[in-house]
C-alpha cells in the first residue's frame, strides 16, 4: 500500500493543482492530478454548459480530463475567487476526516476508506461576499503528491 503524503507534500500537491486551475493551465493540472479524478461542487451555474457540466462528476483518465477542465474553468464564481497569491490569500490546512466542515458531512463515508493513503487539504478563500471552501484529496504518486478528488462548498455572507 502506498504511503500517505506528509502534510507538506499534501499542501504542495493541493497548491500546485489549485494554481493550475487558477491559471487555466491544463499542463499544470495534468501533472498535479491522478486518475480516476472526481469533482463535486464545481461547475458553471449559468450558461450553455450547465446541463452537461452538472452530469460530469469526474474523469476516468487523462483523455477524459479536457472536457472536465472546460467545466471547471466555466465556474465563474470560483475562478473569480481564486487569488493570484495562493500563499497569503488562501487559508490552507491539512485536516483529518473528523475535521471535515459540516458542508462536507455527507462525503465522510466516501472519504473514510481513502484515509489510509490519502491526505485531506482544506483551502478556504473569501471573495465577493462569500466563502469558498475546497477539500482536495491528495495521494502520493511517485515522488510527488497529486490530487484525485476535489469537493467544493460555498457560503454566502449576509
Amino acid at each position: 500500500m502506498p504511503a500517505r503524503p506528509t502534510s507538506e507534500e499534501a499542501r504542495a500537491g493541493a497548491r500546485a493543482w489549485l494554481s493550475g486551475l487558477r491559471d487555466q493551465r491544463a499542463d499544470k493540472l495534468n501533472s498535479s492530478t491522478s486518475f480516476p479524478f472526481a469533482v463535486d461542487g464545481i461547475g458553471p451555474v449559468a450558461g450553455p454548459d450547465v446541463r452537461k457540466c452538472k452530469a460530469m462528476v469526474g474523469a476516468k483518465n487523462a483523455a477524459a480530463y479536457p472536457a472536465l477542465l472546460k467545466c471547471l474553468f466555466a465556474d465563474k464564481v470560483l475562478m473569480d475567487t481564486l487569488p493570484m497569491d495562493l500563499g497569503s490569500m488562501v487559508q490552507w490546512k491539512v485536516i483529518e476526516i473528523g475535521d471535515l466542515p459540516p458542508a462536507f458531512g455527507k462525503k465522510k463515508e466516501k472519504l473514510t476508506p481513502l484515509m489510509t493513503d490519502h491526505a485531506l487539504v482544506q483551502a478556504e478563500m473569501n471573495g465577493d461576499g462569500m466563502t469558498y471552501t475546497l477539500i482536495l484529496v491528495v495521494k502520493k504518486t511517485g515522488a510527488a503528491a497529486t490530487v484525485d478528488m476535489v469537493l467544493a462548498a460555498t457560503e454566502k455572507h449576509e
